[in-house]
């Protein structure tokens, strides 16, 4: 392996960070880093819903296909509302930005926008295009 070329040009994953959670921000720090210091952009785009659309999205069928932790609906519910009562979900107006100052963050409340809407969003933000 060593030599070989990344022929990938982007990478997006999606992780579920409880802000309150050092482990979950080392966590960031350290996956930031391995592209960081590959001379790599990273961006940070935070979706934010109300509890309520969580809910309803976590029931919809091409979430259910997609995930297979989602399709024990029962289990999938409470999981849902234990992390919204046990954790910090969502960063404070600054944060992002001042835990990972080598990072461009946004911070995206997708409760009324399709995916389309969101990923437009995010294109025009960064300047992707």
């Amino acid at each position: 392996m060593a030599g070989e070329q990344n022929t990938v040009k982007t990478i997006i994953f999606t992780v579920l960070v409880g802000f309150d959670q050092k482990e979950d921000i080392a966590f960031l720090h350290k996956i930031c880093e391995i592209f960081l210091s590959a001379g790599q952009p990273v961006y940070f785009v935070e979706l934010v819903a109300q509890l309520e659309e969580r809910i309803a999205r976590n029931r919809q069928e091409a979430r259910l296909k997609a995930k297979l932790s989602k399709r024990d609906l029962a289990f999938s519910h409470q999981e849902l509302l234990t992390f919204n009562e046990k954790y910090r979900l969502e960063s404070h107006s600054t944060e992002l930005a001042s835990l990972f100052p080598k990072v461009k963050t946004m911070k995206i409340d997708n409760t009324e926008l399709s995916p389309e809407m969101v990923s437009q969003k995010i294109i025009a933000n960064f300047q992707l295009e």
